[in-house]
């Protein structure tokens, strides 16, 4: 869509703007195991994902309100902890259908 705005524009003129945007926190990557990273505007609430072995689709999952407990691990080796990765995988309602 935006080479039909900008016919030159070049894949790493993209990439650095989505490198660059997410730096700022402006977009979040996620890369789930086995797929092509993804950019989403959502950011700065810790939610996962659930992501559907059929059809690919995600969807986003709110993590619990006012405590995040994922935050919180058993052991955290001395990292200071303040993003969790969720992933849920499964089959969408569409595809079990």
């Amino acid at each position: 869509m935006a080479r039909a705005q900008l016919p030159t524009l070049s894949h790493q003129a993209v990439y650095d703007t989505l490198n660059r945007l997410t730096a700022v926190g402006l977009l979040r990557r996620i890369q789930p195991a086995g797929s092509a990273a993804r950019y989403e505007t959502r950011t700065g609430d810790n939610h996962h994902h659930a992501i559907c072995r059929s059809c690919g689709d995600i969807v986003d999952v709110d993590c619990v309100l006012g405590e995040a407990p994922c935050l919180a691990p058993v052991g955290d080796h001395g990292f200071v902890i303040d993003t969790a990765e969720v992933v849920y995988w499964g089959t969408c309602a569409r595809c079990a259908s």
